[in-house]
This record gives C-alpha cells, structure tokens and sequence, in this order.
C-alpha cells in the first residue's frame, strides 16, 4: 500500500472561473464588471 506521503503532489496551471448569475443575484452579493469580463464561463 501506497503511504500518503509517497504520492506526487502536483499544481494546477489553469483554473477556469465561472460566474453563476442566477446564484449571485439570490446571494445578494455584487461581481464586479471586470471580474465577469474575466470569467471563462458565465452562466445566466
């Protein structure tokens, strides 16, 4: 058996960022126009 210690550990190169705007508006919270602007996916 493998020990935790042992597995490779590797980082992320790419996060994607999606925006939903149906939760956004029932969370009442604000996204600013540039973040949306940068967002690789916005969902309505």
């Amino acid at each position: 058996m493998t020990k935790p210690a042992d597995i490779p550990v590797e980082q992320s190169v790419k996060f994607d960022v999606v925006v939903n705007l149906t939760t956004v508006k029932a969370l009442g919270v604000t996204i600013p126009d540039k973040l949306l602007a940068l967002a690789d996916e916005v969902i309505e």
